[in-house]
């Protein structure tokens, strides 16, 4: 992307209720960027492999990104339609992430890479390298619909997390989460494979949200979200530490069980599920 060239913060302009066809894995952003959507729309193109439609790569400095008043639909693959990620070399945390006056529907993790590294909510994924920093996932004024992570076999891969959690929205070890004015429905989490491999850690919880970091829901609405079987938490999941639900909100935030396989030294226990994600 054009926005790319300089580590000055960036601002794209869509043009207003335009439909954009997004081809292979979808655009790659690496520096600070505001994306005005003015109604616009990102859909894959039929004729594309699957993948998310927009990707974010964390980079070194200040600087987020964040997107308003866009619909992100269609989206296929192993990741998010919007996929957050740490920086390709690990040295630099997920950029902090604002969504705002968005709508995520109708988007699916059709697979599991052999090893997954995580990208799973099929609507937003945020992954996360937590040993190089934090920042902050503020989501406000958004809707979830129909969005829906993968339901088949587990892969071949013998250390492969399988990992389905998140329905619409999947969360890593990241800094705070804000989910404002938010609305989700009829989102949900595919199955937990009948034979799981050595990991899989957290496979199908959260039919709506899962996350592995401090979590805080206000004035939202869940309704008709569900997880697969062998899952929990059919409106929220949290590991590591429990959400924040606030009165007004409806839904039901359920802590992960402990998980099975961990990459930390110590044995998992409820209190420290949320390892998973911490490299």
């Amino acid at each position: 992307m054009l926005a790319n060239a300089t580590a000055d913060a960036d601002t794209i302009v869509l043009e207003a209720g335009c439909t954009y066809l997004v081809a292979g894995s979808g655009p790659l952003v690496t520096q600070p960027l505001t994306i005005r959507g003015n109604g616009a729309t990102l859909t894959r193109d039929p004729a594309s492999p699957i993948g998310p439609l927009l990707r974010v790569q964390g980079w070194a400095g200040s600087g987020g990104f964040a997107v308003d008043d866009v619909t992100f639909t269609g989206g296929t693959g192993t990741q998010g339609a919007l996929s957050v990620q740490a920086g390709g070399d690990t040295s630099s945390p997920a950029p902090a992430v604002t969504v705002t006056n968005s709508s995520f529907h109708d988007n699916t993790q059709l697979q599991v890479p052999d090893f997954d590294p995580g990208y799973v909510g099929a609507g937003l994924s945020v992954e996360n390298f937590p040993a190089f920093g934090a920042n902050t996932v503020t989501l406000r004024n958004d809707v979830f619909e129909r969005n829906s992570t993968y339901d088949g076999p587990a892969g071949s891969e013998p250390n492969s997390w399988e990992d389905r959690a998140g329905g619409a929205v999947s969360i890593g070890a990241t800094g705070p989460v804000e989910i404002t004015g938010c609305t989700f429905t009829g989102n949900r989490t595919g199955d937990t494979p009948a034979v799981r491999n050595t990991f899989g850690a957290f496979p199908s919880f959260g039919g709506a949200i899962f996350s592995q970091a401090p979590l805080t829901v206000t004035d939202s609405v869940f309704t008709g979200n569900s997880t697969g079987a062998g899952g929990s938490g059919g409106a929220i999941a949290t590991a590591r530490s429990p959400a924040t639900p606030a009165a007004s909100s409806r839904g039901r935030a359920s802590p992960a069980p402990a998980a099975t396989g961990s990459r930390s030294a110590a044995a998992p226990s409820a209190a420290t599920a949320g390892v998973r994600r911490s490299r």
